[in-house]
């Protein structure tokens, strides 16, 4: 202070830089569908200085890492579910770094997966049991049902009880999980159910053909697998088919010998051999059997005289 009153004085003045790190804002778990694209931005409230670098990584992985504010992730799988990491980064005057991070739990949502199904055999009568099986999914709860035209039954396994040939066809085993942002995950596999059962041959009335006429006889088998086919007369073997559904036996040029009952066998390995009677009638004129002629002399000198004929219809007779 001056004698005469009056003060000297100077100043400075002086600015105070505090600087601070970025903070994060909290990251919510994703749930997320396999094969869709994942993206999620990392988000920071105001830093000095303000210039701020991001970056993620994968906590169980450490050769991950993408640059920038956004993780992104296209048509994920469910090997990249896990916990991530976003760092925020501002860099001191002084060479030092201020730095924020978050994690996050990134959980792959996927279905079950069924394991393939063959072909099921069964004969007809018994009972069918088939387990669907699958290797579980995101989440793990499973349900489980299987469809046919006009048919559903729920649970794993499928039960048809004294199974049927009409219940042969291909039947849909689906498995479901369901995620929690309300839709399902779902996978099928189908399973062809063949019932076998023996051979039915077909029954029709008597055939008749004329004389020197050919004639086609001819039976339908209905059986599956498909039948063998087999025509005799008596024990005599005439001819063999492999795997039909129709057999024939054709007689070109037919005589009156040719009348007989044939036999029909089929046989498709499931039960019992099956056979039918196949009766044929040849329009014919009369004419002798040469091989059955009998004569007779008596004491009395008498004669008897025999013979067979063969004709069809049943003819007249009159000895001259």
């Amino acid at each position: 202070m001056y004698s005469y009153g009056d003060k000297g004085a100077d100043s400075q003045s002086m600015v105070v830089n505090v600087q601070y790190p970025p903070t994060i804002k909290t990251l919510s778990q994703q749930d997320i569908v396999e094969g869709r694209a994942l993206f999620v931005t990392c988000q920071a409230t105001p830093r000095n200085p303000n210039s701020t670098t991001f970056y993620w990584i994968k906590v169980d992985n450490p050769g991950f890492r993408q640059n920038g504010l956004s993780l992104q992730v296209p048509n994920i799988q469910r090997t990249s579910s896990g916990t991530y990491r976003c760092t925020a980064e501002n860099i001191y005057i002084n060479g030092e770094k201020g730095q924020d991070s978050q994690t996050m739990v990134v959980n792959v949502l996927y279905p079950p997966t069924l394991i393939t199904m063959s072909r099921r055999n069964i004969i007809e009568g018994r009972d069918l049991s088939v387990y669907c099986t699958a290797t579980p999914g995101n989440p793990t709860s499973t349900t489980f049902y299987w469809t046919n035209p006009g048919f559903r039954q729920n649970g794993s396994t499928l039960q048809l009880p004294n199974i049927q040939r009409t219940s042969s066809g291909t039947y849909r085993c689906t498995t479901e999980n369901n995620y929690n942002n309300g839709e399902k995950g779902t996978d099928s596999q189908s399973m062809i159910v063949n019932v076998q059962y023996s051979p039915t041959i077909e029954n029709r009335s008597l055939q008749t053909v004329n004389e020197s006429e050919s004639v086609t006889l001819t039976r339908n088998i209905v059986s599956n697998p498909l039948s063998n086919a087999s025509w005799y007369i008596g024990t005599q073997l005439l001819k063999t088919e492999s795997s039909v559904q129709t057999t024939t036996l054709t007689i070109e040029n037919t005589k009156c010998t040719d009348t007989n009952n044939y036999t029909v066998v089929a046989s498709n390995g499931v039960g019992n051999n099956v056979t039918r009677l196949v009766e044929l009638i040849v329009n014919c004129k009369p004419m002798p059997d040469n091989t059955n002629i009998t004569i007779g002399v008596t004491c009395t000198t008498e004669i008897e005289f025999s013979t067979t004929i063969i004709a069809y219809p049943e003819p007249l007779y009159e000895l001259q």
